[in-house]
């Protein structure tokens, strides 16, 4: 693809449950000009000064449908004709969602940490439902393929406890409904596709991106050493370096 032709296109980055924007911090300087997405109700999880007034929330969306309903219709709004989807966790399967309506504005999909079900486990989603701060600290120390430091995890728990409750309690539910394999395997979910992953993923384990690698042409798949769940913080760098790379390889291939 010519460089021209490339720099056309249309990034839209989309976090996954209970999370926010913030997921893509560290990638954000290799996608200039991307719409870093904070799906409606999880804009408190944004950064922001001391003493800053929090943002008011968008709506309780309950399903992985909603979702792709709302990105739709920003990418609608803003007339965008060349978009390319990148998802992390959730946010693929809203990604893939979108990937099986075929809208015409779509040029392709970047799958990161994430598979075509999303089985969500039952300590996670009764400890959300019951005691929320128990449950950030389950997903942190399960996310990551190494601990973070002690800073760092205290700046990750702070935006996830910002994001309310029911939200995240909502994405989990969303999430444990989500299965699309029967689709996948039929070979309705086009490409070109990137599908990164981290080689110590314990959320969702690589098998899930190999899985989607085999039934989406064209797709390129890659998994990053040492990294876990949350491959974009943990290993910034190498990750929009993989995805850029076999972004140029697939599109081309297509």
């Amino acid at each position: 693809m010519e460089q021209a032709e490339r720099s056309t296109l249309h990034w839209v980055l989309i976090h996954g449950a209970g999370g926010s924007g913030d997921l893509w911090d560290l990638v954000r300087p290799h996608f200039p000009g991307a719409w870093i997405v904070d799906l409606p109700g999880h804009e408190a999880g944004r950064a922001r000064r001391p003493g800053g007034t929090p943002p008011q929330p968008g709506p309780l969306l309950r399903s992985i449908d909603a979702y792709a309903d709302w990105i739709s219709a920003g990418i609608a709004e803003q007339g965008w004709a060349d978009v390319v989807v990148v998802g992390h966790s959730m946010g693929v399967a809203i990604a893939q969602t979108l990937g099986l309506r075929r809208p015409a504005w779509l040029r392709g999909l970047v799958l990161s940490s994430t598979a075509a079900r999303l089985p969500v486990s039952a300590t996670l989603l009764h400890l959300v439902a019951t005691d929320y701060p128990a449950a950030v600290d389950w997903v942190i120390a399960h996310a990551f393929a190494a601990p973070p430091s002690a800073y760092r995890r205290a700046g990750i728990r702070r935006q996830m406890l910002r994001v309310p409750p029911a939200v995240t309690l909502a994405d989990y539910e969303a999430c444990a409904g989500f299965d699309i394999t029967a689709q996948v395997q039929a070979g309705a979910l086009p490409g070109p596709a990137v599908i990164i992953s981290g080689s110590g993923d314990r959320m969702v384990p690589p098998a899930g991106s190999l899985f989607l690698a085999s039934h989406i042409s064209p797709a390129r798949q890659e998994s990053i050493p040492g990294a876990g769940h949350m491959a974009p913080l943990e290993q910034p760098e190498v990750w929009a370096a993989q995805v850029q790379a076999l972004w140029v390889a697939v599109s081309t291939a297509s």
